[in-house]
């Protein structure tokens, strides 16, 4: 939890949950941007506002004023979303605009002091632009963070971008990292991957694009961030981990929950299968899921990949042994769309 002015703090789904911690910091109201929670003796809103995409102005007046409003009853107020990144910063900066008259860039760094991690998705930072008339766009505003945190990071020249009818799938870029750690952060993804752990940690967002570029310089994968190209919107990640002793990849891949059922998964599967079949000459690709997880091996055999079997308790998650689905292809058995 971050306390951004006496007022004011921002924080995670999972503190608005713990009674101990609210009561240590004197929280007297919450707006709640994850999911409701009802506290005893705690005033909340609950505003279901979707990360990454554009912020309904009649939302971003009512989570405003309801902060104000509680300020001046004399109550501290918890802005929380999934992650504690982007979301509830949207509403704080928003806050610190109309309550100390600071322009937008200000009350963001302001914001910055207290809470490194603080970013604003680009669809979010979009609408405060809109609403507050301000002209500092995402990338000015990307750049100054970089300056403050030190994270300044090149993308690849010789890194594909691979573009499908809806989707671009590019290299990934730090600017990524608060949507990563907002979609990544949810329990249903951590529960349907092998690494990617819950709680998310702040942080890891960045060390691990940082790792993904090591990676790629080294000849070993390809990870893409997954984009949708009407909106410019991060959906998720897939990869293309390469064997070049074997002539073979390995793919592992996620969609953020708000995207799922929408056939995004399939879409860049089938994109990454012909690039590594028709650009990088693989002979096989293969790809692994939980059992537990049938609408995976549904994104594989749509794909055109086929069932290799089960790896029966073969993986130890949280405690408990689950079985493997594997499924494969070979560079002479596939067929181009």
């Amino acid at each position: 939890m971050y306390r951004i002015r006496p007022w004011l703090y921002i924080g995670k789904y999972r503190e608005t949950i713990d009674h101990e911690l609210l009561r240590a910091h004197h929280i007297g109201a919450m707006l709640l941007l994850a999911e409701n929670v009802e506290q005893p003796g705690i005033e909340a809103l609950y505003l279901p506002v979707e990360d990454g995409e554009p912020l309904p102005d009649d939302a971003l007046q009512r989570g405003v004023a309801f902060i104000r409003a509680q300020k001046a009853a004399g109550r501290a107020v918890l802005a929380a979303c999934g992650a504690g990144i982007s979301r509830s910063v949207t509403f704080a900066t928003a806050a610190l605009v109309e309550e100390e008259g600071l322009s937008l860039v200000d009350a963001y760094r302001a914001i910055q002091v207290n809470h490194p991690y603080a970013m604003p998705h680009p669809a979010l930072w979009e609408s405060l632009r809109a609403h507050y008339r301000a002209d500092v766009s995402f990338g000015e505003m990307w750049d100054h963070m970089k300056k403050v945190r030190g994270l300044g990071i090149e993308t690849n020249a010789a890194f594909p971008a691979l573009e499908t009818e809806r989707l671009l799938l590019r290299q990934l870029e730090m600017a990524d990292a608060p949507a990563i750690q907002e979609l990544a952060g949810h329990p249903a993804i951590a529960a349907t991957t092998l690494s990617i752990p819950h709680p998310y940690p702040d942080g890891a967002a960045e060390a691990w694009i940082r790792g993904t570029h090591e990676s790629f310089e080294r000849g070993e994968d390809y990870v893409f961030a997954i984009i949708r190209k009407s909106s410019g919107v991060f959906l998720g990640t897939i990869r293309l981990g390469i064997q070049t002793e074997h002539q073979r990849g390995e793919l592992g891949y996620w969609i953020g929950k708000p995207y799922w059922g929408q056939g995004y998964a399939t879409e860049a599967v089938s994109r990454v299968i012909r690039f590594g079949f028709l650009e990088r000459q693989l002979n096989r690709i293969h790809a692994s899921y939980f059992t537990t997880n049938p609408a995976s091996a549904r994104v594989m055999q749509k794909a055109g990949m086929k069932y290799e079997g089960i790896l029966r308790q073969h993986i130890r998650k949280n405690g408990e042994l689950i079985d493997l689905g594997l499924y494969g292809l070979l560079r002479s058995e596939y067929t181009e769309g």
